[in-house]
């Protein structure tokens, strides 16, 4: 028997190898390209959701309600619904809204040098891909829950959009009403001195515009 029968089967075993090898990077590399778009997905849907955050409503409670309703609106739509839907991608049901320094480590801090808190206003939900949870034979695994041997947990994060928040209609007006404004106009200074020098409360009279 000469050497070639002999190694003939070689380069099928080197067929199979190379191929599981290809599939599995393909296959990582579509579930990468594919998370990075539902994530730019979700962000739109956050983007869309603070808008109505940012608008000037009746009311703070309002403000929470149409957020609410755009974000379950946009997740529910029949062309983002299927994403959302088939285990592949996660999002929360109900978005985070309103000033998100307190519910997250990352934003809350302080600018430095000027002791200034930094406030984050917008609408944020959390998003998990279970697609990127994958076994490659060869390869391994592209996650890992044991802490001990560097393992992160599975694929998750936090998409929003911070856009603010105009005060709503009753805020503007209770506002207006308090004594808080009334006294920071009697503090102003003016050629003669303070306001509050030569103004009585009997000429203080509530005026609102279209702002309210």
């Amino acid at each position: 028997m000469n050497n070639s029968s002999r190694s003939s089967g070689f380069i099928i075993l080197d067929f199979l190898f190379a191929l599981v090898l290809i599939l599995g990077l393909t296959s990582i590399l579509f579930s990468l390209a594919l998370t990075l778009t539902v994530a730019s997905v979700t962000q739109y849907i956050t983007y869309a959701a603070a808008r109505n955050l940012y608008a000037a409503h009746l009311s703070l409670d309002t403000q929470f309600e149409l957020t609410d309703a755009k974000y379950s609106a946009l997740k529910e739509h029949p062309a983002f619904r299927p994403l959302f839907n088939n285990g592949w991608f996660q999002v929360a049901e109900v978005p985070l809204r309103g000033d998100l320094t307190q519910d997250f480590v990352g934003l809350n801090y302080e600018n430095v040098g000027q002791g200034v808190q930094a406030r984050f206003i917008g609408a944020a939900t959390d998003f998990r891909a279970p697609i990127l949870d994958r076994a490659i034979p060869f390869l391994g695994e592209t996650f890992s829950d044991d802490i001990s041997q560097g393992g992160g947990g599975r694929f998750e994060t936090v998409i929003g959009s911070y856009l603010g928040r105009s005060p709503s209609t009753y805020e503007c007006q209770v506002f207006m009403r308090q004594d808080r404004r009334y006294q920071a106009i009697l503090e102003l200074e003016s050629p003669i001195g303070k306001y509050g020098d030569w103004i009585s409360n009997s000429s203080y009279h509530l005026i609102t515009d279209n702002g309210c």
